[in-house]
Formats: structure tokens, C-alpha cells, sequence
């Protein structure tokens, strides 16, 4: 996910959306519930509207997709970036350390260690 998308799905779920949990129940999602009211966040199909797929797993998705999922999923996609900047920031550092500036494979010094060399 890029920066932009993860930008665009946090200012969505923070607006003023239902507050989750959803659930899927029967032909609608609901929201809400915890908050002590019932907001019907989708509707499995509308009466004599046409769906591609099948409706019930769509709106199972949706309900899945509640505001605390989708943050929980931008967290773990922030953690993510944050991880993959750190290895980028040590692999300079220990490319910096080896003598002629080149990235050693940490598994071809595992397996040479293991053969004994």
C-alpha cells in the first residue's frame, strides 16, 4: 500500500463513519450496536437490484471491514514501512562495515559457517 492510500483510508475511517463492530445479519450490515443504536451500513441487495457475485459474501466482507479493522490495518501497514526503512538504514550501515563496501548474503555466511569455513 502507498503512503497516499494508507493517508486516503485513514481520513475516511475517521470521519464520521458508523463505529464498529459491524455485523453482517441476514440481507444488511449493521453498525453501531455497541454504541446503543442500530445503523444499517450496507444492504445485502436492493429489492430488484442487480449484484455481481454472491451478495452474502459481499456484505461479510464489508462487515469485516469495520473502522477498527481498517486502522488496525493501517497501523500494521505503518509498522511495516517503519520495519522495512530500518533494514534499509542497517543493510547501508553493515555495507559501510564490510571491507570492499559489498552486501554479504546473511545466509551464504550461515551456510559457511556451517561447513566450517
Amino acid at each position: 500500500m502507498s503512503k497516499p492510500d494508507i493517508e486516503r483510508l485513514r481520513a475516511l475511517v475517521i470521519a464520521n463513519v458508523t463505529p464498529g463492530p459491524w455485523r453482517f445479519d441476514g440481507p444488511h450490515v449493521i453498525g453501531g450496536v455497541e454504541a446503543g443504536f442500530h445503523a444499517y451500513v450496507a444492504c445485502r441487495q436492493a429489492p430488484g437490484g442487480i449484484t455481481n457475485g454472491d451478495p452474502s459474501a459481499t456484505a461479510k466482507l464489508i462487515a469485516a471491514c469495520d473502522p477498527q479493522t481498517i486502522l488496525g490495518l493501517i497501523y500494521a501497514a505503518s509498522e511495516a514501512e517503519a520495519l522495512r526503512a530500518e533494514v534499509a538504514k542497517l543493510r547501508e550501515r553493515w555495507i559501510a562495515c564490510v571491507p570492499g563496501g559489498s552486501w554479504v548474503d546473511p545466509q551464504q555466511v550461515a551456510d559457511e559457517i556451517r561447513r566450517g569455513g
